[in-house]
């Protein structure tokens, strides 16, 4: 398994280490650390959600039950200011967030329901077994993760391990 890309977690002092690379896993991350507060809840909910999806006030959360897909997207306060489009407009107005994502629209990531119900859970675990240091990545198959450290040189030699070969291309 080789790692496309990561973002690290510091959970000892509530603060974050600066990712080595950006992308979008940004959105999965404002999700878990500032978002949801109960996680079982959360999963029970997500099945009910249609095209409405859910606002936080970092990230929009919008199921795709048809494709079984999870959007993750810009708040508005990220988007507001962009230039729009009279589709674009009638989007926004109608609030259908996946479409927006669709056209490129919203920055956004995508995933399966079955992988985001996979991180939550995970994370989950992770914050009740109170691991000091967490790293979420996506892996070369496109499959997204979190895994605990119980410390920042063993998830620096977990990324070293997992990304020697990306790096050497």
């Amino acid at each position: 398994m080789n790692i496309k890309s990561y973002n690290k977690i510091s959970l000892q002092m509530n603060t974050n280490l600066i990712p080595k690379t950006i992308n979008n896993l940004i959105y999965i991350k404002a999700l878990l650390i500032d978002s949801i507060r109960n996680i079982n809840n959360f999963i029970k909910a997500i099945n009910t959600y249609s095209k409405d999806g859910m606002g936080f006030e970092f990230i929009n959360v919008d199921i795709d039950n048809i494709n079984n897909l999870v959007y993750l997207s810009e708040s508005w306060h990220d988007y507001k200011n962009k230039p729009t489009t009279q589709k674009i407009d009638e989007l926004l107005e109608e609030e259908n967030f996946i479409e927006l994502c669709k056209i490129g629209f919203l920055d956004h990531i995508t995933m399966t329901k079955d992988n985001f119900t996979h991180v939550l859970l995970t994370w989950d675990k992770i914050i009740n077994q109170q691991s000091p240091f967490a790293l979420l990545y996506q892996d070369d198959k496109n499959w997204f993760d979190v895994k605990p450290f119980d410390t920042q040189k063993a998830m620096e030699k977990f990324v070293a391990d997992h990304t020697q070969e990306t790096s050497q291309k």
